[in-house]
């Protein structure tokens, strides 16, 4: 059976979609569980397509969904959600950091806040080609 919980009761086996009943019938979204829990409750996420541009079906979507949750490079077991968007938190995390690290925050106003340029610089250097997770 699944991981944990009193009274009998099992997690939902990692792969499960559920995309009928209580999702939204004006969107095209879905619940998906990709992991196993080790500890605790499972908890599927819930998902949205914003825009397709590559016309996949339904079945499509949540099975790319699925698999890209089980290529995070910092875990060997599959993760919440797909691995491009902790790539995303890493990256943003990092810019965020760096700004920190540049600039006095608590006394920029609207009168000296650096240039556009000037930060965007800051936060994707031009000898940064790579993103190192």
């Amino acid at each position: 059976g699944g991981g944990g919980g009193g009274g009998g009761y099992n997690n939902m086996a990692p792969g499960t979609v559920i995309d009928t009943g209580v999702v939204s019938p004006n969107y095209h979204n879905f619940y998906l569980c990709s992991q196993q829990a080790i500890k605790g409750t499972s908890v599927p996420c819930h998902y949205y397509v914003l825009y397709d541009d590559n016309k996949l079906t339904p079945d499509m979507w949540q099975m790319l969904s699925f698999f890209l949750c089980h290529t995070y490079a910092r875990c060997t077991r599959s993760v919440s959600y797909p691995a491009p968007i902790y790539y995303a938190h890493l990256a943003c995390y990092s810019a965020r950091s760096r700004m920190l690290a540049k600039y006095d925050w608590v006394n920029i106003t609207s009168e000296n806040r650096p240039p556009a340029a000037e930060i965007e610089s800051c936060t994707r250097p031009a000898e940064m080609n790579m993103f190192f997770i």
